[in-house]
């Protein structure tokens, strides 16, 4: 018996190996379908729709100049949303329904050393100057729906 390479032993190995899956008609269609389905084809956007709230923030009569304000659903369902306050002004979207509404703003009031060595780089001491029932502990509160245009806040 003759030993050597037998190239159609290789080639059945390398089509053994290499060789598509058979997929049956019926199982492809069902995997289509489901792919279909999965991925909300024909289904519409699922998301609420948004209403624009502008508004005022003051606080004791005068103008917050920068901070945040923030929209957090009462019911915890929903995103929160928030965008910046700039020189007492803020606009945003906002889903229908009961929202808390909690206000940031905070202020420099002096600076102070990283390290303490003689070369050390200074970094800014920051107060909140809100009050705490109108962010961590809010008391605020906004009903958002067609009517909810103007919404300000003086705090």
């Amino acid at each position: 018996m003759k030993r050597g390479f037998r190239l159609d032993v290789c080639l059945q190995a390398a089509r053994r190996r290499f060789a598509w899956p058979v997929v049956s008609r019926n199982r492809l269609t069902v995997m289509i379908m489901l792919a279909a389905l999965s991925s909300g084809c024909g289904s519409g956007s699922k998301d609420p729709p948004l209403f624009s709230v502008s508004g005022k923030v003051t606080l004791n009569g005068a103008p917050v100049e920068s901070g945040t304000i923030q929209f957090i659903p009462s019911d915890l369902k929903g995103s929160t949303s928030g965008t910046a306050i700039r020189d007492g002004l803020y606009t945003t979207s906002l889903p229908k329904g009961l929202m808390k509404v909690e206000i940031r703003s905070s202020k420099i009031v002096g600076t102070r050393k990283v390290y303490q060595t003689p070369d050390s780089p200074t970094e800014d001491i920051v107060e909140e100057q809100i009050p705490e029932k109108y962010n961590q502990q809010t008391t605020l509160e906004l009903m958002v729906d067609a009517n909810s245009k103007d919404c300000n806040f003086a705090l």
